[in-house]
């Protein structure tokens, strides 16, 4: 077992033999607080008014593992334990399955197996008495790292990882989405995803904090939710939620915004087609809104206008009165003049008697009655009617 100094950077790296690996356990009690002497797994600098605490190594591995320390949160001691990969256990949002298919993941593997274990460690946190299942091998949750921890399940190696004090599970969702994202940077949909698990947490960070922290745009980062919440129907469009990219936030989310059953109905039938190219899936799936759209502007274009809801009651110019709809569209007359009990009986006759002939001409030509025909050009009087008329005067 040595200590070196990878870099002029002041960044230490614990490197263990693999050969020296007999019971399971070989330890070292190390201090995430920055200390003199050798025994250190690394040396603490500030960023950003963020303190961060820095591994790393030239091996083909990786170049820097950086995860997060606030206030202290990591004071106490540490350990770096070879550890059997299936003792620990992954629980909250991490890298898609596919991630272990790629190219780069096969030459993870290479270079485990050539080197005969991971040389970065992986960082996992110890479960407590509560959390231990009876009859479980199961004795560590996973921080980061889970590429190194499959590559070696994979290659059946032992498992080098710093094991730290419990911590807050947010602090443990920060970590992982730190170092998830600077040693190879995690899909818009991934990142999304850890997004959301730790927004969803006890006390999160606010999204600009996350930003900084992972070295992205707030735009970016609100990019990267929107995606990790579209609707399931809509990723399976897709060969993988990887494939959509963070330009494509924006227009999927809008064409949901328009018309969510046509891009859902849409996307299904894709699904069952397959083949196509992401940005031809996110074209269709915008053209299906956008189609829903144009027929509804059509036909809001083409409909007749509505009645006005309040109609003035005028004779020679002067209103006296008006007509107007109350919310259950029902007609409701306002007269601002004082009738008399006779004109009141009078008025109410011909109310009554235009009911009568509107009910009728409804019932036989299907004519409505509407407050816009409340209003009616009196008919010529006949020659008696004109007589009587004379007589009364």
């Amino acid at each position: 077992m040595f200590i070196s100094q990878a870099r002029p950077c002041a960044c230490w790296v614990v490197a263990i033999g693999c050969s020296n690996f007999v019971s399971g356990e070989i330890k070292m009690q190390t201090n995430s607080q920055p200390a003199s002497g050798n025994n250190r797994l690394a040396s603490a600098s500030s960023h950003n008014g963020v303190d961060l605490d820095l591994t790393a190594q030239g091996s083909d591995e990786g170049a820097v593992e950086t995860s997060l320390s606030e206030n202290s949160s990591f004071a106490g001691p540490s350990t770096v334990e070879l550890l059997d990969p299936r003792t620990i256990e992954q629980r909250e949002p991490n890298r898609l399955s596919e991630a272990f298919e790629s190219t780069s993941f096969q030459d993870l593997v290479d270079s485990i197996l050539n080197a005969r274990g991971n040389t970065v460690p992986i960082i996992v946190q110890a479960l407590s008495q509560e959390e231990l299942a009876a009859g479980s091998i199961v004795r560590y949750r996973l921080i980061s790292g889970a590429r190194r921890l499959k590559a070696c399940e994979l290659a059946q190696l032992p498992v080098r990882a710093v094991v730290r004090p419990t911590l807050t599970d947010t602090r443990v969702a920060i970590d992982r989405l730190v170092e998830n994202h600077l040693r190879e940077s995690l899909s818009a949909y991934e990142l999304g995803t850890q997004l959301l698990h730790i927004q969803q947490l006890h006390a999160p960070p606010s999204k600009r904090a996350l930003a900084r922290l992972i070295g992205m745009d707030e735009g970016q980062v609100l990019k990267a939710i929107d995606i990790a919440l579209l609707p399931a129907e809509v990723l399976a469009a897709f060969s993988s939620p990887s494939d959509i990219r963070y330009p494509d936030a924006k227009p999927l989310k809008d064409a949901l915004a328009v018309a969510p059953e046509a891009v859902i109905a849409e996307a299904t039938l894709i699904r069952a087609k397959n083949g196509l190219k992401p940005s031809e899936i996110v074209k269709r799936l915008s053209d299906a809104a956008a189609s829903v759209k144009t027929k509804q502007g059509v036909e809001s274009f083409n409909t007749p206008a509505e009645a006005p809801s309040e109609l003035p009651v005028e004779v020679d110019g002067k209103q006296y009165g008006k007509v107007t709809q109350d919310k259950k569209g029902r007609s409701v007359i306002n007269l601002e003049v004082t009738l008399s009990p006779t004109q009141q009986a009078a008025l109410g006759k011909a109310i009554e008697a235009f009911l009568r002939r509107r009910l009728h001409r409804k019932s036989t030509a299907g004519d409505s009655v509407s407050p816009a025909q409340t209003k009616q050009t009196p008919a010529k009087p006949n020659k008696t009617q004109a007589a009587e008329s004379e007589g009364t005067k």
